[in-house]
């Protein structure tokens, strides 16, 4: 939740006050990039369910020193 909000909890009324945007990205060698203040997130079209789960988890972990610290 950190990587995508920029805070470890759901927003006071929930993503129905504030909706999460995502968008599709071409290039699939890119990390997907999260702006926190808008509530969006730029993920590449991978080519498979595992390689974006991989590619997610290494965006979030490398993150880390930052997200929800």
């Amino acid at each position: 939740m950190s990587f995508f909000l920029g805070c470890s909890r759901v927003p006071i009324g929930g993503f129905k006050v504030f909706p999460m945007k995502i968008y599709g990205l071409m290039d699939t060698k890119s990390l997907p990039i999260a702006y926190t203040c808008y509530c969006q997130i730029n993920l590449p079209s991978y080519p498979s369910k595992e390689i974006l789960k991989e590619k997610l988890i290494l965006a979030i972990t490398e993150g880390g020193g930052y997200f929800g610290k």
